[in-house]
């Protein structure tokens, strides 16, 4: 072998070793996508589908929005909208909010919030599954990228499954 055919072997091989060490692995996925509510399962209630609780969470370029929509037992609507930046790594989930709107007429006026703090919290990987805790929501765990749960201690767990193009 020529000293320039290793070379270019050495080469070739160099840039594969550099490719492969930014592919993404099958464990270190992102949950980028637009997610739909598929069911909610109140803690000692009945579980709920659309239409009686209707959502969509969308992650996208390190931003997340999430509209959530359901029925109080009198039958007034009530509703949540979330909208935050974020940036997703291995061990750090960090989230600055943009905004925050509830609206629960059983529990007074609207409420909006604009801003806030810039939060980092653990994020916990196990195969394909990836746990995190954005601030003042629930517990997310994501099952690989086409479904994810949002649990509410002793209240409730959603089942969201990824939108399909």
């Amino acid at each position: 072998m020529t000293k320039h055919a290793r070379l270019t072997m050495l080469l070739a091989i160099a840039a594969v070793l550099v490719f492969q060490s930014h592919v993404v692995s099958a464990d270190d996925w992102i949950p980028d996508g637009t997610y739909r509510l598929a069911k909610r399962e109140l803690t000692g209630g009945p579980t709920l589908f659309p239409p009686a609780v209707m959502g969509l969470a969308t992650y996208d370029k390190g931003v997340r929005n999430i509209n959530v929509l359901w029925q109080t037992p009198d039958g007034k609507p009530v509703s949540v909208s979330t909208t935050a930046t974020y940036q997703l790594t291995s061990t750090e989930y960090v989230e600055t909010p943009m905004f925050n709107m509830f609206n629960d007429p059983s529990s007074g006026p609207p409420t909006y919030t604009v801003g806030g703090p810039t939060k980092t919290l653990p994020v916990v990987r196990s195969g394909r599954k990836l746990q995190f805790t954005p601030p003042g929501a629930p517990t997310m765990v994501f099952d690989g990228p086409d479904r994810f749960t949002a649990t509410i201690e002793g209240v409730l767990i959603d089942y969201w499954e990824k939108v399909k193009p």
